[in-house]
């Protein structure tokens, strides 16, 4: 990176949809429900810099894009 450029993060928690992850048998609770909670945490922390974040999907439902789905946003977003 060079001095001046733009910084591009690509928040991308992972599971999801129909893909919950690990499920802890005792509690139920699901890796893509903690990896979603952590995306919001640190969303949260980078709002200060709105344009230098893209997320791979906004909810916990719906179908989990492919690879080239979640890093297509990134590269047609000019730096």
């Amino acid at each position: 990176m060079t001095a001046g450029a733009k910084l591009r993060l690509v928040i991308d928690p992972g599971h999801g949809g129909e893909d919950p992850g690990a499920v802890d048998a005792a509690t139920g609770l699901r890796e893509a429900d903690v990896t979603l909670g952590i995306r919001r945490a640190l969303m949260a922390i980078l709002d200060t810099h709105p344009d230098s974040r893209r997320l791979s999907r906004e909810t916990p439902t719906g179908r989990s894009p492919s690879r080239s789905g979640r890093t297509s946003p990134t590269r047609a977003t000019p730096t």
